[in-house]
Protein backbone atom coordinates (compact mmCIF):
# COMPACT_ATOMS: atom_id res chain seq x y z
CA UNK A 1 0.00 0.00 0.00
CA UNK A 2 1.08 3.97 -0.71
CA UNK A 3 0.19 6.06 1.69
CA UNK A 4 0.67 9.92 0.67
CA UNK A 5 0.52 11.91 3.80
CA UNK A 6 0.34 16.11 3.92
CA UNK A 7 2.29 16.34 0.78
CA UNK A 8 3.24 19.54 -0.62
CA UNK A 9 5.98 20.15 -3.33
CA UNK A 10 6.99 23.33 -4.84
CA UNK A 11 10.02 24.14 -7.38
CA UNK A 12 11.18 27.78 -5.79
CA UNK A 13 8.51 30.31 -5.62
CA UNK A 14 5.82 27.85 -7.32
CA UNK A 15 3.80 25.93 -5.25
CA UNK A 16 2.47 22.69 -7.31
CA UNK A 17 0.73 20.46 -4.90
CA UNK A 18 -0.52 21.71 -1.90
CA UNK A 19 -1.92 19.38 1.23
CA UNK A 20 -2.19 15.98 -0.62
CA UNK A 21 -3.67 13.14 1.03
CA UNK A 22 -4.31 9.72 -0.86
CA UNK A 23 -4.41 6.24 -0.10
CA UNK A 24 -3.40 3.92 -2.78
CA UNK A 25 -4.15 0.04 -1.75
CA UNK A 26 -2.85 -2.89 -2.84
CA UNK A 27 -4.22 -4.80 -6.24
CA UNK A 28 -6.11 -1.76 -6.99
CA UNK A 29 -6.19 0.85 -10.45
CA UNK A 30 -5.84 3.91 -9.31
CA UNK A 31 -5.82 6.70 -12.12
CA UNK A 32 -4.69 10.31 -11.29
CA UNK A 33 -6.31 12.53 -13.89
CA UNK A 34 -6.65 16.17 -14.58
CA UNK A 35 -5.80 18.52 -16.92
CA UNK A 36 -2.03 18.80 -18.70
CA UNK A 37 0.13 21.13 -15.77
CA UNK A 38 -1.97 20.58 -12.70
CA UNK A 39 0.85 18.48 -10.87
CA UNK A 40 0.06 14.87 -11.86
CA UNK A 41 3.13 13.54 -13.43
CA UNK A 42 5.35 15.40 -10.18
CA UNK A 43 3.04 13.41 -8.01
CA UNK A 44 4.38 10.53 -9.95
CA UNK A 45 8.51 11.60 -9.71
CA UNK A 46 7.72 12.07 -6.08
CA UNK A 47 6.07 8.47 -5.77
CA UNK A 48 9.03 7.13 -7.04
CA UNK A 49 11.72 9.14 -4.74
CA UNK A 50 12.72 11.20 -7.95
CA UNK A 51 11.17 15.17 -6.22
CA UNK A 52 11.83 15.35 -2.61
CA UNK A 53 8.42 17.34 -1.25
CA UNK A 54 8.52 20.60 1.01
CA UNK A 55 6.60 19.07 3.49
CA UNK A 56 4.60 15.69 4.38
CA UNK A 57 5.68 11.72 3.77
CA UNK A 58 5.10 9.00 1.04
CA UNK A 59 4.82 5.70 2.93
CA UNK A 60 5.30 2.35 1.02
CA UNK A 61 4.57 -0.56 2.28
CA UNK A 62 5.41 1.15 5.84
CA UNK A 63 8.17 2.56 4.92
CA UNK A 64 8.79 6.19 4.60
CA UNK A 65 10.31 6.83 1.62
CA UNK A 66 11.79 10.35 2.32
CA UNK A 67 13.96 9.20 5.62
CA UNK A 68 15.51 5.67 3.93
CA UNK A 69 19.32 5.96 3.15
CA UNK A 70 20.15 5.05 -0.63
CA UNK A 71 20.38 1.43 -0.56
CA UNK A 72 16.98 1.21 1.51
CA UNK A 73 15.33 3.22 -1.48
CA UNK A 74 16.98 1.30 -4.05
CA UNK A 75 15.10 -1.76 -2.59
CA UNK A 76 11.84 0.36 -2.60
CA UNK A 77 12.36 0.97 -6.25
CA UNK A 78 12.80 -2.35 -7.29
CA UNK A 79 9.23 -3.03 -6.19
CA UNK A 80 7.99 -0.61 -8.81
CA UNK A 81 7.75 -0.20 -12.64
CA UNK A 82 7.11 2.18 -15.18
CA UNK A 83 5.58 2.91 -18.53
CA UNK A 84 7.13 6.26 -19.42
CA UNK A 85 4.91 8.51 -22.06
CA UNK A 86 7.25 8.16 -24.80
CA UNK A 87 8.09 4.35 -24.04
CA UNK A 88 11.76 5.12 -23.10
CA UNK A 89 13.20 2.39 -25.11
CA UNK A 90 17.31 2.84 -25.27
CA UNK A 91 17.85 3.64 -29.20
CA UNK A 92 21.19 1.52 -29.16
CA UNK A 93 19.74 -1.61 -28.01
CA UNK A 94 17.65 -4.23 -29.89
CA UNK A 95 14.32 -5.37 -28.15
CA UNK A 96 15.79 -8.31 -26.57
CA UNK A 97 18.69 -6.12 -24.98
CA UNK A 98 15.57 -3.61 -23.87
CA UNK A 99 13.08 -6.10 -22.36
CA UNK A 100 16.22 -7.96 -20.59
CA UNK A 101 18.06 -5.53 -19.12
CA UNK A 102 16.69 -5.36 -15.90
CA UNK A 103 16.94 -9.15 -15.18
CA UNK A 104 20.80 -8.78 -16.26
CA UNK A 105 21.29 -6.26 -13.67
CA UNK A 106 19.29 -6.87 -11.05
CA UNK A 107 19.18 -11.17 -10.73
CA UNK A 108 21.67 -13.39 -11.55
CA UNK A 109 19.67 -15.85 -14.45
CA UNK A 110 21.54 -17.53 -16.81
CA UNK A 111 21.52 -16.06 -20.45
CA UNK A 112 19.48 -19.43 -21.42
CA UNK A 113 16.70 -18.10 -18.66
CA UNK A 114 16.48 -14.19 -19.79
CA UNK A 115 15.71 -14.82 -23.11
CA UNK A 116 13.04 -17.58 -21.92
CA UNK A 117 11.70 -14.75 -19.78
CA UNK A 118 11.74 -12.42 -22.31
CA UNK A 119 10.29 -14.26 -25.38
CA UNK A 120 7.04 -15.34 -22.84
CA UNK A 121 6.81 -11.48 -22.33
CA UNK A 122 6.71 -10.54 -25.51
CA UNK A 123 4.63 -12.92 -26.41
CA UNK A 124 1.88 -12.01 -23.42
CA UNK A 125 2.13 -8.75 -25.73
CA UNK A 126 1.47 -10.26 -28.92
CA UNK A 127 4.87 -9.58 -30.44
CA UNK A 128 6.74 -11.87 -32.17
CA UNK A 129 10.22 -12.51 -34.36
CA UNK A 130 10.98 -9.13 -32.62
CA UNK A 131 13.80 -9.67 -30.71
CA UNK A 132 16.56 -8.65 -32.79
CA UNK A 133 14.33 -5.33 -34.10
CA UNK A 134 15.45 -1.91 -32.66
CA UNK A 135 13.02 0.63 -31.83
CA UNK A 136 13.51 2.68 -35.20
CA UNK A 137 12.47 0.24 -36.84
CA UNK A 138 8.98 -0.24 -34.18
CA UNK A 139 6.03 1.91 -34.47
CA UNK A 140 4.24 3.84 -31.53
CA UNK A 141 1.78 1.00 -30.18
CA UNK A 142 4.89 -2.18 -30.89
CA UNK A 143 7.61 0.41 -28.57
CA UNK A 144 4.56 0.85 -25.92
CA UNK A 145 4.41 -3.52 -25.99
CA UNK A 146 7.67 -3.98 -25.69
CA UNK A 147 7.90 -0.92 -22.97
CA UNK A 148 5.18 -3.02 -21.16
CA UNK A 149 7.03 -6.33 -21.44
CA UNK A 150 10.32 -4.97 -19.95
CA UNK A 151 8.29 -3.42 -17.08
CA UNK A 152 6.50 -5.88 -15.52
CA UNK A 153 10.17 -8.62 -16.26
CA UNK A 154 10.99 -8.05 -12.61
CA UNK A 155 7.41 -8.91 -11.89
CA UNK A 156 6.99 -5.70 -9.91
CA UNK A 157 4.19 -4.83 -7.20
CA UNK A 158 3.83 -1.50 -8.26
CA UNK A 159 3.55 -0.22 -11.93
CA UNK A 160 2.93 3.56 -12.60
CA UNK A 161 1.56 4.48 -16.25
CA UNK A 162 2.63 8.18 -17.38
CA UNK A 163 0.27 8.42 -20.21
CA UNK A 164 -0.24 5.12 -21.75
CA UNK A 165 -2.58 6.66 -24.61
CA UNK A 166 -1.23 9.99 -25.39
CA UNK A 167 0.17 10.41 -29.08
CA UNK A 168 -1.82 7.14 -30.64
CA UNK A 169 -4.10 6.44 -32.62
CA UNK A 170 -7.32 5.34 -30.96
CA UNK A 171 -7.78 1.64 -32.04
CA UNK A 172 -4.15 1.37 -30.73
CA UNK A 173 -4.50 3.45 -27.59
CA UNK A 174 -7.82 0.80 -26.62
CA UNK A 175 -5.17 -2.32 -27.34
CA UNK A 176 -2.82 -0.50 -24.37
CA UNK A 177 -5.76 0.20 -22.55
CA UNK A 178 -7.15 -3.70 -22.91
CA UNK A 179 -3.17 -4.71 -21.99
CA UNK A 180 -3.02 -2.75 -19.10
CA UNK A 181 -6.28 -4.48 -17.84
CA UNK A 182 -5.17 -8.04 -18.95
CA UNK A 183 -1.95 -7.40 -17.24
CA UNK A 184 -3.73 -5.90 -14.12
CA UNK A 185 -5.50 -9.05 -13.79
CA UNK A 186 -2.98 -11.82 -14.15
CA UNK A 187 -0.30 -10.14 -12.39
CA UNK A 188 -2.54 -8.50 -9.56
CA UNK A 189 -0.26 -5.12 -10.12
CA UNK A 190 -1.24 -2.13 -7.99
CA UNK A 191 -1.97 0.06 -11.06
CA UNK A 192 -1.26 3.78 -11.28
CA UNK A 193 -2.14 5.64 -14.39
CA UNK A 194 -1.54 9.25 -14.74
CA UNK A 195 -3.78 10.43 -18.00
CA UNK A 196 -6.41 13.02 -18.92
CA UNK A 197 -7.63 10.76 -22.25
CA UNK A 198 -11.10 10.02 -21.00
CA UNK A 199 -11.43 7.27 -23.13
CA UNK A 200 -8.75 5.29 -21.54
CA UNK A 201 -10.23 6.58 -17.97
CA UNK A 202 -13.79 4.99 -19.42
CA UNK A 203 -12.15 1.82 -20.34
CA UNK A 204 -10.23 1.01 -17.34
CA UNK A 205 -12.09 2.77 -14.90
CA UNK A 206 -10.85 1.93 -11.39
CA UNK A 207 -10.61 4.49 -8.93
CA UNK A 208 -10.20 7.74 -9.68
CA UNK A 209 -8.60 10.85 -8.31
CA UNK A 210 -8.27 13.86 -9.48
CA UNK A 211 -6.39 16.85 -8.90
CA UNK A 212 -7.54 20.69 -9.39
CA UNK A 213 -5.96 23.84 -8.20
CA UNK A 214 -2.93 22.05 -6.37
CA UNK A 215 -5.50 19.58 -4.33
CA UNK A 216 -7.03 16.76 -4.74
CA UNK A 217 -11.14 17.74 -5.61
CA UNK A 218 -11.96 14.25 -6.25
CA UNK A 219 -11.13 10.54 -4.78
CA UNK A 220 -13.98 7.82 -5.88
CA UNK A 221 -15.34 5.07 -7.86
CA UNK A 222 -15.88 5.92 -11.78
CA UNK A 223 -19.33 6.07 -11.35
CA UNK A 224 -19.49 8.42 -9.06
CA UNK A 225 -17.02 10.57 -10.77
CA UNK A 226 -18.96 10.26 -14.11
CA UNK A 227 -21.90 11.62 -11.90
CA UNK A 228 -20.36 14.43 -10.22
CA UNK A 229 -22.19 17.62 -11.08
CA UNK A 230 -19.43 19.98 -10.01
CA UNK A 231 -18.61 21.98 -12.66
CA UNK A 232 -14.82 21.24 -13.38
CA UNK A 233 -15.79 17.61 -13.09
CA UNK A 234 -18.31 18.04 -16.07
CA UNK A 235 -15.82 20.03 -18.55
CA UNK A 236 -13.22 17.10 -18.34
CA UNK A 237 -15.43 14.32 -18.01
CA UNK A 238 -17.65 15.71 -21.67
Amino acid sequence: MIEIKDLSISFGDQEILQNIDLTIREKQITIIVGQSGTGKSVLMKCIEGLIEPVQGSIIIDEKDLFTLNKLELNEIRKKMAMLFQGSALLDSMNVYQNVALPLIEHTDLSEDTILKEVKEKLELFGLKDVLTKMPAELSGGMKKRVALARAIILKPKYIIYDEPTTGLDPIIAEEISNLILKMHKQYDITSIIITHDMNCIRKIKGNIVMIHDKKIVFDGTFDDFNNDERKIIKEFVK
